[in-house]
């Protein structure tokens, strides 16, 4: 591996990945300006919702109607979470957005944690 520790390397992914939401969530904020937030989660949902059945084509050399259906209720979540995303950067500022979407990702992991600890108690 390399002479970094591997910790400081984990720092140094966490910030890039950082910098890399602040400045898309900086680039659609100014987008919105000039395109419905509808049509660009359309437009950015798009090659989600087609590379899903093509990739599994690809692999198993068939469509699977099952795998298909999962895409297509996963497509859905992900257009409804986009376009909530895309409304919250058109109303409110960067900072805001990105403070909700990370609080509401931290919540939904505490709540899934408590539920595990629940039922791994009451198991026990």
């Amino acid at each position: 591996m390399s002479s970094l520790p591997l910790y400081t390397l984990g720092l140094i992914y966490l910030l890039f990945t950082t910098l890399l939401w602040s400045l898309s969530s900086l680039l659609v904020s100014s987008t919105l300006s000039s395109f419905p937030f509808l049509l660009l989660t359309y437009i950015s949902t798009l090659p989600f919702v087609l590379l899903l059945p093509f990739r599994s084509i690809v692999a198993s050399r068939s469509l699977s109607l099952p795998l298909l259906l999962v895409g297509l209720k996963l497509s859905t979540l992900w257009f409804a979470s986009n376009a909530l995303y895309y409304l919250s950067l058109q109303t409110t500022t960067v900072t805001s957005s990105t403070v909700l979407s990370t609080t509401s990702a931290a919540m939904t992991y505490a709540y899934e944690a408590r539920g595990r600890y629940t039922a791994g108690r009451a198991a026990a």
